[in-house]
């Protein structure tokens, strides 16, 4: 059975429609539809429970589903294993899909060149990262929070960037012609922000926390699940995309339909930090992280 296809049968139980399911996967409807028909075959069993107007797991969906996480936990141990296996000697680092990836290239370029590192990079969800990089099958995972503090207590943490938080819109909406904003000026309008994994849901919650103390209205916000949908949301004319700026810029993509404007006067703690997470215990990434911080206090 294609291992892609418990993506495709996890997110069809999330949002319970064919159609929205195939919009966050990047695939067409038909074919998530083909996906789904041929694991019921291969499983020799229905998943759903298919209506005019519904969408329902049956028993056996609903024990498939408890049962995908541990599968597909134990497929990516197997496959990481048989990587390290190839990559022997190379530093791993896990990311998660959606972040910006620009300071941890800077800082792979910089390794590769002063010290003659190798690196192999994996995308996995946060959980999984947090896993392996504890049980040492990673050297180190790469995050993005909106938070300065992570409470990561078993890990030393090295801060690539830094960035304020920027708001995507499209061309026609009211603050096309700004060239900056306030968090004042954007209370009362409808925002769109990221999503994030269920191991990240205390760094989006103090985030949310903070915009409710700044007086924002949580029904004002919708909550999306990739990129490709707040452009989507923006595109629309159902309001602005609120990210941090350090993003792949949207203005570079299409800058006669959508701009950045940069959102001026933020607290601390309303920023958006990209970090190195590894344990402390890790000497070789030790070694890696102070020649770096020596070659660049040096300017070398």
């Amino acid at each position: 059975m294609d291992t892609d296809n418990f993506e495709f049968f996890q997110k069809l139980c999330h949002t319970r429609n064919y159609t929205k399911a195939a919009e966050l996967l990047h695939i067409s409807q038909p074919a998530l539809s083909r996906r789904i028909r041929g694991m019921e075959e291969d499983l020799g069993i229905d998943l759903f429970e298919r209506g005019k107007h519904y969408l329902e797991l049956t028993p056996a969906g609903e024990r498939f589903l408890k049962e995908c996480d541990s599968y597909q936990k134990n497929w990516r141990r197997l496959i990481d294993d048989i990587d390290a296996l190839k990559n022997d000697g190379a530093i791993s680092i896990g990311y998660y899909k959606g972040i910006c990836m620009e300071p941890l290239m800077d800082f792979i370029v910089r390794a590769r060149r002063r010290l003659g590192y190798d690196f192999r990079l994996q995308y996995n969800p946060d959980k999984i990262n947090l896993e392996a990089l504890s049980d040492g099958r990673l050297d180190a995972i790469y995050i993005g929070d909106i938070s300065s503090k992570i409470k990561l207590d078993s890990f030393e943490r090295l801060c690539l960037a830094e960035a304020g938080l920027s708001l995507g819109i499209a061309n026609g909406h009211e603050m096309w012609k700004c060239d900056y904003v306030s968090l004042d000026d954007i209370k009362d309008i409808p925002l769109c922000v990221m999503d994030m994994d269920d191991q990240r849901n205390d760094i989006k919650n103090e985030f949310l926390d903070d915009m409710v103390a700044e007086g924002f209205d949580l029904n004002n916000i919708y909550h999306c699940f990739c990129r490709e949908e707040a452009l989507l949301y923006m595109a629309n004319g159902k309001g602005a995309y609120l990210y941090g700026s350090l993003e792949d810029r949207i203005a570079s993509e299409k800058n006669y339909l959508f701009k950045e404007v940069p959102i001026v006067g933020l607290k601390e703690k309303m920023k958006c930090h990209y970090s190195l997470l590894y344990r402390g215990d890790d000497d070789e990434m030790k070694k890696l992280i102070t020649s770096i911080n020596a070659f660049d206090e040096f300017g070398f």
